[in-house]
């Protein structure tokens, strides 16, 4: 059950009355202890081949990302670098320094996705 609560927020845009929308809750996180475990358990193999093998995926992500290429995972989905900079009228106009900054975006693959299609909602009231 993924868990949310409702939160009253305005509508600026139109007429400043009051809505009531659903926000998602962080409930705890997956330690990186548990989740090297976890997967050692599953794949059965040594904990510190899991290890070295997350510390090295994530360095070769960060390499290939900079490089402006895309990253997929099997069965996870894709990573790929994003930016965004302030617009200009012209080309000549454009600056480096207009980026602001660089983000990453991801496409969960399709059986991601089917995955959270299936998920079941349940209001937490704080």
């Amino acid at each position: 059950m993924f868990p949310f609560k409702l939160t009253q927020k305005k509508d600026t845009l139109k007429t400043q009355e009051h809505f009531y929308y659903a926000t998602a809750i962080k409930v705890g996180s997956l330690e990186e202890e548990v989740l090297i475990a976890s997967l050692s358990e599953r794949s059965k193999l040594h904990p510190v081949d899991c290890e070295r093998l997350l510390y090295h995926l994530a360095d070769l992500m960060g390499e290939t990302l900079m490089e402006g290429k895309t990253v997929s995972l099997p069965n996870l989905g894709i990573f790929r670098a994003t930016i965004s900079s302030k617009g200009v009228a012209a080309p000549k106009d454009f600056k480096k320094e207009f980026i602001k900054g660089l983000k990453i975006a991801f496409l969960p693959h399709k059986r991601m996705k089917a995955k959270m299609k299936a998920v079941q909602f349940k209001e937490i009231r704080r």
